[in-house]
């Protein structure tokens, strides 16, 4: 019997992730939903098992769990790049039909994850109004990833004139110009 080399099973536990989703039912009361979701991931040679724990706790249900395991064939995976860009802000003031001055307020995010040769977008935007709720839209958008060359810039050697003139009242004045080149 060939001896071969057992590797140690590798297991990653992700941090588990709560949702909420908050409901209106259909007799006019808020209805709380959690949903906790643990994902267990075990290494083991060329194959790679995933057990997914998902339990809904409902406001007047007993909690429901599901456990779902899967095995796949195991790849390495490369760390995601996250970018996320500093928020925007945009304040629209306008005046209304009425003659009552409105504002707008628009808050963008944009988080951009880079995983492999793939770029995903992700756009939040909130759109806040005087008497509205506000109002989120996020956008998903998968584009091939391009990675950004930094700008090339050439600083020149510091140039120094020195300008001697007389002055008015016949006393020697000496002018000192600094001159840098910073060339894009």
């Amino acid at each position: 019997v060939p001896y071969e080399e057992e590797k140690p099973e590798e297991i990653q536990e992700l941090p588990e992730e709560v949702r909420v989703v908050e409901s209106i039912s259909e007799d006019g009361k808020p209805k709380k939903k959690k949903i906790r979701t643990r994902v267990i991931k075990k290494v083991k040679g060329d194959k790679q098992e995933v057990t997914k724990i998902e339990t809904v706790e409902e406001d007047d249900k007993p909690s429901e769990t599901t456990v779902t395991v899967e095995e796949v064939p195991y790849e390495e995976e490369k760390p995601e790049e996250i970018q996320e860009l500093p928020e925007e802000v945009r304040v629209i003031e306008s005046i209304s039909e009425d003659g009552k001055p409105k504002k707008k307020k628009i808050r963008t995010r944009v988080i951009k994850k880079v995983k492999g040769d793939k770029q995903e977008v992700t756009k939040i935007e909130t759109v806040e109004e005087d008497d509205k709720v506000p109002e989120t839209t996020v956008t998903v958008e998968e584009v091939p990833y391009e990675e950004e060359k930094p700008e090339e810039i050439q600083e020149l050697p510091e140039e120094v004139r020195v300008i001697e003139s007389i002055s008015e009242d016949g006393k020697p004045k000496k002018k000192k110009i600094r001159t840098r080149v910073i060339k894009k």
